[in-house]
């Protein structure tokens, strides 16, 4: 999407007509648009707020083709929470998988093989009885599973998760963490995400604070950098 169409501010100048007249004019201003760059040993962290017993987590994913499966983001240590994976190079399929009360360890995959050089939306939502799994708003798999999902209290990674050999290299943006199941059937992904009322946390990765990306929710829970997360200008 060009930036121009990313605009969440104006700026005043002065400008002169040509009869040597001044005059305030009213720009937008563009704010350049960034994604979180990783390396596969750098990550981001950000703690829930709240319990998810019904969510979404979502973002857009652009990565390289790993040796091994990588983390695009987690809740916890395997065993607990839910994940998202993209698998090694051999398969080359995104995956998602999460730990259920009773039942165990669960998954869903795509159904082909996907590009990991392209921009891809990925979205995991859970209502309580189902859980669904998107990947550039086509549904590739759906389970009921009428049982909640192990809780863990060590908040959502990003591009990493605590125990796992291979983080996550390329790059991640506009990720979104909701309290209820946003889809239901197939979708056209936003580029740029919103906040809402639903929403938890929404990390845009458009500017750093020190060792935190802002969350522009109105949660305000940033997320902290882990090694050397980065912020790189992309067009998208």
């Amino acid at each position: 999407m060009p930036l121009a169409s990313h605009v969440r501010a104006k700026q005043v100048r002065l400008a002169k007509d040509l009869a040597g007249n001044t005059a305030r004019v009213t720009l937008p201003l563009r704010v350049q648009n960034r994604v979180l760059v990783l390396d596969g040993k750098s990550a981001a962290h950000v703690d829930l707020p709240q319990p998810l017993k019904e969510f979404t987590v979502e973002c857009w994913v652009r990565g390289k083709a790993p040796r091994r499966t990588s983390v695009v983001f987690a809740t916890g240590y395997p065993g607990q929470g839910f994940s998202l994976f993209w698998s090694s190079s051999q398969s080359r399929v995104p995956y998602a998988e999460w730990y259920a009360e009773k039942s165990g360890r669960l998954a869903l995959s795509v159904r082909k093989a996907w590009k990991w050089e392209e921009w891809t939306h990925v979205a995991l939502c859970f209502d309580g009885k189902r859980m669904r799994f998107y990947v550039g708003g086509s549904l590739q798999g759906m389970m009921e599973v009428a049982e909640n999902v192990k809780p863990s209290r060590t908040g959502l990674f990003i591009g990493a998760q605590p125990g796992a050999k291979s983080g996550f290299v390329g790059a991640i943006d506009e990720l979104r963490v909701s309290k209820v199941c946003r889809y239901t059937r197939g979708f056209s992904p936003a580029k740029f995400l919103k906040a809402d009322d639903d929403t938890i946390i929404l990390l845009r990765f458009d500017t750093r604070e020190g060792d935190r990306f802002p969350d522009v929710s109105a949660g305000k829970h940033p997320a902290a950098a882990i090694g050397d997360a980065r912020l790189a200008e992309e067009g998208r």
